[in-house]
C-alpha cells in the first residue's frame, strides 16, 4: 500500500493535472473541478494552495474511492478569489482560507480542520468526523458540524447558525469580538467559552455542558436535558436550565430570566449581578443570591436558598418541600408552603414579608441591631421560633404546638393560634403585644425581658415574667395562673375560669379576677389595685403593700402578713374572711354586704378592737384598722378586748384573758382559752367561755350561757328585759352565779324563788327575769352556789 502525494496551485492562470485530472483556466474562471484521487489500496496526498489576484471557480470535489487528505493553503495576497462550493469526501482535510471565498463547503465523515478568513461564507455543512473551525473575521451564516468531537474558534466574525452534534463539542469565542446568533449543540458534552462578542440563542443538548461568560452579552440559553454548568460575568436574557444537575453562576449585569421544570439546580447570583425572575418546577434547587433577583419561584422539593449581606430578593416562592431560607441581607416577600421549612435570618438581613406553610416550621433570627422582619406568618403545625436578637413587625403563628424563645430582640406584636403554645423571653428580649390563642398555653420572662401586652384566649394559660415591665395582661376563659416577676407590670385581668395570681418584686397598677374562684398572692412588690369579682376569692398578702382591694361578691377570704401597707379593703357581698397574721401599719377594711370576719389568730399582743366605730381609725395594737360592715372577730394568744356592734355579732378570744362584749345583736361570743370576760349586751345571745375560769354576762335578752371547762362564773343585772336566760352546762360546785346587783339579803331568799321544772332548776325573779340551770336540780342548791355580794 504507497502514499501517492500531489501539490499543486491554483492561480487562475495556470493549468494544471491533478491525478490525471486536467484543469485549464479560462481567462480566470475554471469550471467543475470533480477530482478522483483513485481507488485503493493507496493513500492520497493532496497539497494545494491557492493564490493569484482574482478567479472563480464554481466547483471543487475532492475525493477518492480510498482515502484523501487534504491539505489547503489560502495566501494572503489581497486576491479576489472565489470558490462557490468546495466538496470534501472520507479523509483528514487541513484547510486554511484567508482572502478566498468559499461559499458552500460540504464534507463526508472524515476530520475536517478549517480556518476561516476574512470573506463571507454561506453554509458549512460536515459529516461524523472530527471537525476542528477556526472563524477569521468574516462571516459564516450556517456552520453545521456531524456527530464526532467539534471545536469550533471564533475570531472577530460571525455565525448565525452553529450546529454541532454527537461528540464533544467546544466553542471557544475568545479569539475576538465575534458574535454567534443561534447556536445548537447536541452530543455528549459541550463546553462554551464565551468572550467580547455576544450570543442571541444558546441551545444545549449534551449529557454535559459546561457555559463560561465572556464580555459579551447572551440573549438566551436552553439546556434541554444532562448536567449544565454556566458561569457568566455579562448579561443574558433567558436560560433555560434541563433536567439533569445544573449550576448556573452568574458573576456581574442583568439576566432576564432563569428557568428550569426539572432538574436540581444550583444558582448562585454574584454582588454585581441581577436577575429579574427565576422560575423552577420540579427538582432539588440551592439558589445563592449576593446579588438582586427581582422574583423567585422554587418547584415542591427540598430547595435551599441563601441570600448574603449584599443580596436580595424582591419577591420568593419557595415550594412544598423541606425547605432552608438563610437570610442575611435584603426579602421581599416570601411565601413557603407546606413542608417543614427552616429559615435562618443573620447579619442585619431585611425581610418586609415572610410566610411560612403548614408544616412543623423552624425560624431562627439573629439579625443584629440593624435587623428587622416587617410581618411573619406561619400557618398551621408545630412551629418553633428563635429570635436572638433584630426585630420583628408582625407574627403571627397558626394552629399547632408552638414555641416561640426569645434571647434577645423585639417583636411589635406576636399572634399565636390555637394549640398549646410556649413563649419563653430572656435577656433585653421584648414583645410590644402577645395574643395568646384558643390552648393550654405557658408564656415565661426571665431577667430583663419585657412584654407591653399580653392577652390570652381560651383554656388554661400559665404566665410568668421577670424582671422586665409588662404594660398589661388580659386573659379571658379557662384556668390561668398568672406570675409577675420583679419587673411589674400595669394592668392584670382574668375574666372567667379559677385564675391564680402572684406577684413578686415589682409593681403592679391593678389585678382584675373574674366571676370564679380567683387565687391572688402579693410578694414584695407592691399592688395598686386588686378586684378579684364575683366568686369565693382568695387573697394572701405577705409582704410589699396593696393600697386598694375589692374582693366582690361571694365569700372570699383574705390573709394578710407582714405586709408593708394596707390601704383599703372592700369586700363586698358575701361572707368575708380578713386573716391578719402579723403586726401591720394601717388598714380600712369595709366588709360589705354579708357577714364578715376579721381573724387576728396570729397577733404578736393583745388586740383592743371595736366592730361599733364606723370605720374611725383604732389603734387596735397590732396596726390602726378602720372597721366597717365587719360582724365577726377573732382574737389571738394573747390577751384581748373585743367590742361587737349592733348586728349579730361573732366573736371568737382564743388564748390569753380576754374581754368581749356583744352589744345589741343575737351574738355568739367565745372566750376560747383564758379567764375570759363575756359580755353580751342586748338582744338574745350565746356566750362560751370554753376553757378557764370564766365569767359570763349575757346582759339583756334571752341568752344562752356556756361556761366550759373551768369554774366559771355568770353573772346577771337587776334590769328590766333581762330574759330568760340558760346555763346549758351548769357544773355543781365549780360554777357560781352572780347575782350581787339584785341586793338579796342571803342565800335563802335566792332558794325561795328557786323551783325544779322538769330536768332543770328555775329562778324565777321577775317574769322578764328568770335563770334556767339546764341538768340541775334543786336539792343540790346551796349557798356555795352564789354570790350575793
Amino acid at each position: 500500500m504507497a502514499l501517492i502525494s500531489e501539490t499543486h496551485t491554483f492561480d487562475g492562470v495556470t493549468d494544471v493535472t491533478v491525478f490525471g485530472y486536467f484543469l485549464d483556466w479560462n481567462t480566470n474562471y475554471l469550471g467543475n473541478a470533480d477530482i478522483w484521487a483513485g481507488q485503493g489500496p493507496d493513500t492520497y496526498e493532496l497539497n494545494l494552495t491557492l493564490e493569484g489576484a482574482s478567479w472563480f471557480m464554481p466547483h471543487l470535489r475532492l475525493n477518492s474511492g480510498s482515502t484523501l487528505d487534504v491539505t489547503i493553503t489560502d495566501v494572503a495576497d489581497g486576491g479576489d478569489r472565489t470558490i462557490e462550493t468546495l466538496r470534501l469526501g472520507d479523509g483528514t482535510h487541513d484547510i486554511t482560507l484567508s482572502d478566498t471565498r468559499v461559499a458552500f463547503v460540504r464534507g463526508d465523515d472524515g476530520d475536517h480542520t478549517i480556518t476561516f478568513g476574512n470573506p463571507r461564507t454561506t453554509a458549512v455543512e460536515l459529516g461524523d468526523g472530527n471537525d476542528t473551525i477556526t472563524g477569521g473575521t468574516g462571516r459564516i451564516d450556517a456552520l453545521m458540524l456531524g456527530e464526532g468531537d467539534n471545536s469550533v474558534a471564533l475570531g472577530d466574525g460571525r455565525i448565525d447558525y452553529l450546529e454541532a452534534f454527537g461528540g464533544t463539542n467546544i466553542l471557544d469565542m475568545t479569539g475576538g469580538a465575534g458574535d454567534v446568533r443561534n447556536a445548537k449543540l447536541g452530543g455528549v458534552s459541550n463546553t462554551v467559552v464565551g468572550g467580547a462578542g455576544s450570543i442571541d440563542y444558546l441551545e444545549l443538548g449534551g449529557s454535559s455542558n459546561t457555559v463560561t461568560g465572556g464580555t459579551g452579552f447572551i440573549g438566551s440559553i436552553a439546556a434541554r436535558s444532562g448536567n449544565d454548568t454556566i458561569t457568566l460575568s455579562a448579561g443574558a436574557d433567558q436560560i433555560s436550565l434541563g433536567g439533569g444537575t445544573n449550576s448556573l453562576t452568574t458573576t456581574g449585569d442583568f439576566i432576564g430570566s432563569v428557568l428550569s421544570y426539572s432538574g436540581d439546580n444550583t444558582v448562585d447570583v454574584g454582588a454585581a449581578a441581577e436577575v429579574r425572575s427565576i422560575g423552577f418546577s420540579d427538582g432539588v434547587d440551592v439558589l445563592n443570591v449576593a446579588g438582586r433577583v427581582e422574583g423567585a419561584t422554587l418547584g415542591g422539593n427540598d430547595d435551599a436558598v441563601t441570600i448574603t449581606a449584599t443580596g436580595r430578593i424582591d419577591s420568593l416562592h419557595m415550594g412544598g418541600g423541606n425547605n432552608v431560607l438563610d437570610v442575611a441581607g435584603e426579602l421581599g416577600v416570601t411565601q413557603m408552603y407546606d413542608g417543614d421549612d427552616t429559615v435562618t435570618v443573620t447579619d442585619g438581613a431585611r425581610i418586609d414579608s415572610l410566610n411560612m406553610g403548614g408544616g412543623n416550621n423552624t425560624l431562627h433570627v439573629d439579625a443584629g441591631i440593624d435587623g428587622f422582619i416587617d410581618n411573619v406568618r406561619m400557618n398551621q403545625g408545630a412551629d418553633t421560633v428563635t429570635i436572638v436578637s433584630g426585630f420583628v413587625g408582625q407574627m403571627d403563628l397558626s394552629d399547632g404546638d408552638n414555641e416561640v424563645t426569645m434571647q434577645g430582640g423585639e417583636i411589635r406584636a406576636l399572634q399565636m393560634g390555637q394549640g398549646s403554645d410556649l413563649v419563653s423571653l430572656s435577656g433585653d428580649a421584648r414583645i410590644d403585644t402577645l395574643n395568646l390563642g384558643s390552648g393550654l398555653n405557658f408564656a415565661y420572662l426571665y431577667t430583663t425581658a419585657s412584654i407591653q401586652n399580653i392577652t390570652s384566649y381560651d383554656d388554661a394559660d400559665v404566665i410568668r415574667t421577670g424582671d422586665g415591665w409588662v404594660g398589661s395582661i388580659l386573659t379571658n376563659a379557662g384556668d390561668d395562673r398568672i406570675v409577675v416577676g420583679d419587673g411589674g407590670a400595669g394592668y392584670v385581668h382574668s375574666w372567667t375560669g379559677v385564675n391564680e395570681f402572684i406577684t413578686k418584686g415589682g409593681f403592679v397598677d391593678a389585678i382584675n379576677g373574674g366571676d370564679m374562684v380567683d387565687y391572688v398572692t402579693v410578694g414584695s412588690g407592691n399592688v395598686g389595685t386588686v378586684r378579684t369579682g364575683a366568686g369565693n376569692d382568695r387573697i394572701y398578702a405577705y409582704e410589699g403593700s396593696i393600697i386598694f382591694a375589692s374582693l366582690g361578691d361571694g365569700d372570699d377570704r383574705m390573709q394578710v402578713g407582714a405586709i408593708d401597707f394596707l390601704g383599703q379593703v372592700f369586700g363586698g357581698s358575701g361572707n368575708d374572711w380578713f386573716r391578719f397574721t402579723a403586726d401591720i401599719g394601717f388598714a380600712q377594711i369595709d366588709g360589705g354586704g354579708g357577714t364578715d370576719t376579721v381573724d387576728f389568730t396570729r397577733a404578736s399582743t393583745g388586740l383592743t378592737l371595736s366592730l361599733n366605730l364606723d370605720g374611725q381609725l383604732q389603734d387596735t395594737g397590732v396596726g390602726e384598722f378602720g372597721l366597717v360592715e365587719i360582724e365577726n372577730a377573732r382574737g389571738g394568744a394573747f390577751a384581748d378586748v373585743i367590742t361587737g356592734s349592733d348586728d349579730n355579732n361573732r366573736i371568737l378570744g382564743l388564748g390569753g384573758n380576754d374581754t368581749i362584749y356583744g352589744l345589741d345583736g343575737f351574738d355568739n361570743l367565745q372566750g376560747g382559752g383564758g379567764d375570759d370576760m363575756i359580755f353580751g349586751g342586748a338582744d338574745n345571745d350565746f356566750l362560751y367561755g370554753n376553757n378557764g375560769n370564766d365569767t359570763l354576762n349575757g346582759g339583756t335578752g334571752d341568752d344562752n350561757l356556756f361556761g366550759g371547762n373551768g369554774s366559771d362564773v355568770f353573772v346577771f343585772e337587776d334590769v328590766a328585759g333581762m330574759g330568760r336566760d340558760r346555763v346549758r352546762d351548769w357544773t355543781n360546785n365549780w360554777d357560781r352565779l352572780d347575782l350581787s346587783d339584785f341586793g338579796f339579803a342571803d342565800f335563802a331568799a335566792v332558794e325561795a324563788l328557786a323551783a325544779d321544772v322538769g330536768a332543770n332548776m328555775e329562778i324565777t325573779i321577775a317574769a322578764d327575769q328568770v335563770i334556767v340551770l339546764e341538768g340541775f336540780q334543786k336539792a343540790d342548791f346551796d349557798a356555795g352556789d352564789v354570790i350575793l355580794v
